[in-house]
Order: C-alpha cells, then structure tokens, then sequence
C-alpha cells in the first residue's frame, strides 16, 4: 500500500505532454486574449506551470476564460492584481468543485 502512495506523484509521459499543451494554451490566451493582462514572459510561465500542479483536477484554461470575463465586468478604475487574484479564483473553484458549500472567505 505504501508503494502505492509513494507512486501517486509518477505522471504518464502521455499525461505530462497533454499538461504542457493545456499550459500552452493558457499562456497563448493570456497573451493574446486577455485584453488589460499584464502578461510577463518570465513571471507567467513559471506561475501557471506551479499553478496546473497546485490545482491538478481543474481546468485552468476554463477557469481562465471565467476569470477574464469577470474582469471584464469590473470598474476600469478598479486596480486588479490579477495573479493573486486568480489563485484565489482557483481555490474557491476548488473547493466548489470538491462539494463544499457554505465556505467562509478567507
């Protein structure tokens, strides 16, 4: 059984090609799509890279699309940090999808 947990960590290579595919995509969105995001070609790859591992069951792409509308709908004068803001979206999306309701902000 221990051998087991141990080996929970051990992706496939099938698996980790799909991964950074799905980064790709997300990165390419920000870049070109999310209009207003300040996109930093050193800060964002590694940020989203530790972002797909922290939160392996969503889809971060999604979640992104989600997040970009909610800013959209935001006052232009409202200052945004947008990538404390969207790990925050992902914890609440997180816990959303694992079936928690009533969860307190932190």
């Amino acid at each position: 059984m221990q051998e087991q947990s141990q080996m929970d960590w051990i992706i496939s290579a099938e698996e980790m090609d799909l991964r950074k595919q799905q980064l790709a995509q997300v990165l390419t969105y920000l870049r070109t799509e999310f209009v207003g995001y300040p996109f930093n070609e050193e800060k964002d790859p590694r940020y989203f890279k530790l972002l797909f591992d922290e939160f392996p069951t969503l889809n971060i792409e999604e979640e992104v699309k989600q997040y970009h509308a909610w800013t959209l709908d935001q006052d232009e004068g409202k200052k945004i940090f947008y990538r404390s803001r969207f790990r925050s979206w992902l914890k609440m999306a997180k816990r959303f999808t694992s079936g928690r309701r009533g969860f307190r902000y932190a």
